[in-house]
C-alpha cells in the first residue's frame, strides 16, 4: 500500500503523506426533511446528482511536503480545482468509492496549515477539507459479511453497534406558565409525537460501502426496515417493537469515519415511521355506507350544527339545508377536521 497521496494542477503537484486515520467523509444528500405536525416525515428529494461530499482530513507532513503543499495552495492552485490521486485503502469520499488508484476532482474550501512541531521533530500538522467535484467509476468491494444478526435496509450481517443507538423522543405537548403562575398546555395527541434515533454502525469496508450505497442511491426518501437484537429498543422502551422497525431518514447528512484499516463507522439518523398511537381512532369497522343525502334551499351560510350517534347509524346535519346519514355497524366515528359548506340560494 502506497503511503502517500498526490494533489496536482497541470504540471504542479504535491505528494504528501496519507491522512491520519480518523478522517471523516460527510455526505449531504440533496433532500429537505421535515417532521410534520401529524408525526409523519415529509421529504423532498432533489435527486442524488445534487448530493455533495466532503472529507475532513488531518495530515502530519515533513518539511518538504509542507513547503510543497503550502506553496501550491498559496499560488498555482489558489482557489482552483485540483486532481486528487489516492491509492488502495484510502477512501476520502466514502467506502463506496473504494478501489485501487483513483483520481478525484476536488476543491479545497478550507485548510489549516500548522506550525513546526518538536515532536515528532520538524513535522507540520495540517488540516484540509476536500470537496468532491467529480469521482471515477468505482465498483463496490467484494461482499464480506460481518456475521452479525442486525439488518439495515435489506442488508443482513451487521454486528450490533458498539455504541448503542441514541434515541430522542419528543412528546407533542406544549406547556406555558403565565405571569400569574397559571399554566396552560396544548396537546396535539400522541399521534404527533416524534421518535428519532441516531445509529453508528461499525463496519468493515465491504459492509460500510454497501450501507452507504444503499442509503444514498436506493433508499433516500423511501421507507426501510431495521432489524436488531431483541431488547435493543432503538427508539426507547415505549418506542413500539423491540427489534424490528419501519423507518425513514430524519437527517440528509451521513458521516463515515475511517478509524483504522478496514474499520469504518457509518452514522445516520432515522425517524420511526407512522407511530401508531394507542388513542388513535377512526372508523373502526369497514362496514360504513352512505345511505342518504338531502338538500333543501337556503340563502345563508350553513356549517356543522349537530352530530348524533347510535349503534346502527350515524347522522350529521349541516344547518337546515343539507343532511347526510351514514349507516355503520360501529359506534366509533372520528371527525378530524371542521367542515363548513356554503349553499348558494336557488
Amino acid at each position: 500500500m502506497k503511503s502517500t497521496i498526490t494533489l496536482s494542477r497541470g504540471a504542479v503537484s504535491a505528494e504528501i503523506n496519507t491522512p491520519q486515520y480518523g478522517y471523516k467523509t460527510r455526505i449531504r444528500m440533496a433532500m429537505s426533511i421535515t417532521a410534520r405536525a401529524d408525526g409523519k416525515t415529509g421529504i423532498f428529494d432533489n435527486g442524488r446528482e445534487f448530493d455533495t461530499r466532503y472529507c475532513d482530513a488531518d495530515f502530519i507532513l515533513d518539511e518538504i511536503q509542507a513547503e510543497k503543499l503550502h506553496s501550491m495552495l498559496r499560488t498555482d492552485a489558489r482557489g482552483e480545482e485540483l486532481q486528487l490521486l489516492v491509492h488502495a485503502n484510502i477512501n476520502p469520499f466514502g467506502p463506496d468509492f473504494s478501489g485501487g488508484d483513483r483520481r478525484f476532482q476536488v476543491r479545497i474550501p478550507e485548510s489549516t496549515l500548522g506550525n513546526a512541531e518538536e515532536r515528532p521533530y520538524l513535522t507540520f500538522p495540517t488540516s484540509v477539507v476536500f470537496a468532491m467535484a467529480s469521482a471515477p467509476e468505482c465498483a463496490l468491494p467484494p461482499k464480506r459479511d460481518q456475521g452479525g444478526n442486525m439488518a439495515i435496509a435489506g442488508i443482513p450481517g451487521f454486528r450490533q453497534p458498539e455504541d448503542w443507538p441514541h434515541q430522542d423522543t419528543a412528546y407533542s405537548v406544549q406547556t406555558v406558565i403565565g405571569y400569574g403562575g397559571n399554566g396552560a398546555s396544548e396537546d396535539r395527541t400522541d399521534n404527533s409525537d416524534q421518535w428519532t434515533a441516531t445509529i453508528a454502525a461499525t463496519c468493515n469496508e465491504s459492509m460500510a460501502a454497501r450501507l452507504v450505497h444503499e442509503l444514498t442511491q436506493r433508499v433516500r426518501a423511501k421507507t426501510f426496515t431495521i432489524t436488531s437484537s431483541t431488547g435493543m429498543y432503538i427508539f426507547g422502551r415505549d418506542g413500539q417493537s423491540a427489534n424490528s422497525y419501519e423507518v425513514q431518514l430524519s437527517d440528509p447528512e451521513i458521516s463515515v469515519v475511517h478509524s483504522a484499516l478496514d474499520r469504518y463507522t457509518v452514522t445516520f439518523s432515522v425517524r420511526l415511521k407512522d407511530y401508531i398511537s394507542k388513542s388513535q381512532s377512526s372508523f373502526s369497522n369497514s362496514s360504513v355506507s352512505l345511505t342518504s343525502v338531502s338538500v333543501s334551499p337556503s340563502s345563508s351560510s350553513d356549517s356543522l350544527s349537530s352530530f348524533s350517534n347510535s349503534s346502527s347509524s350515524d347522522s350529521v346535519s349541516i344547518g337546515p339545508s343539507i343532511s347526510i346519514s351514514v349507516s355503520s355497524s360501529s359506534d366509533s366515528v372520528s371527525i378530524w377536521d371542521s367542515i363548513s359548506w356554503w349553499v348558494p340560494p336557488y
